[in-house]
């Protein structure tokens, strides 16, 4: 026996009739009283376009829920926080802690090409809690400069964070970018809380013996970027 669901009004109050209740039905209701005196073929490719009518609409009703909680999940995740992960041993000279440490020597893999170097882009040793938050990383290469984004979904000293930009130059320094969806000046703040020291000239170069770091904010796209890169 056929199982015919009726959407009636915007409320989707749904309604199941048996094959014969269901022709009773349409057979009284004006709109579709023609079909009731259809031969039987036809009759039954009407029954079954109804319901494959009702069929699309569950299949529809289920697509929004499962994009609403796809939605709802990626906001959580922009808001919870990436500090304990993207953390400084020592902000004044930008030391990163253990696990930004292993991020950043685990992005790409050197290899000997003719005189100089060639880097491959890996994937990085993440810690089980921040996986869904740090999301695969994409290599450009410029020449000899390498750059590496690893997109981010959270947040730093509250901020909202957007990427990660890692620059290696072959054979020489590097640095990285964390870029957020922030003005300047509340990341001259957040940095700052974070022990950072910013000065009003909005960069510094830091000297720690045999190389130095130059630590500081700047403009990256209409939004905010804390930087720190050596030599």
């Amino acid at each position: 026996m056929l199982d015919h669901r009726l959407v009636l009004g915007w409320g989707w109050e749904v309604q199941s009739l048996s094959e014969g209740a269901f022709n009773d039905w349409r057979c009284r209701n004006p709109e579709v009283r023609g079909a009731c005196h259809l031969p039987v073929f036809w009759r039954a490719l009407s029954n079954a376009a109804f319901a494959s009518c009702g069929n699309l609409v569950v299949y529809f009703l289920r697509t929004i829920v499962t994009l609403s909680v796809l939605v709802a999940s990626a906001g959580s995740l922009a808001n919870e926080p990436l500090d304990k992960f993207i953390s400084f041993d020592d902000p004044y000279y930008c030391n990163p802690g253990k696990d930004l440490d292993a991020l950043l020597r685990g992005l790409l893999r050197w290899e000997a090409d003719g005189e100089s170097y060639k880097g491959t882009l890996t994937i990085p040793p993440v810690p089980r809690a921040f996986r869904k938050q740090v999301q695969n990383p994409s290599l450009a290469v410029e020449g000899n400069r390498y750059l590496v984004t690893v997109p981010l979904k959270g947040t730093w000293q509250g901020l909202p964070l957007r990427s990660l930009l890692v620059v290696q130059w072959v054979e020489s320094e590097g640095g990285l970018f964390l870029l957020f969806d922030a003005p300047v000046e509340a990341v001259r703040n957040a940095a700052n809380r974070a022990g950072f020291r910013i000065p009003l000239t909005d960069s510094e170069y830091r000297d720690e013996g045999v190389m130095g770091v130059t630590v500081g904010i700047e403009d990256h796209d209409g939004t905010g970027a804390l930087y720190c890169v050596d030599g």
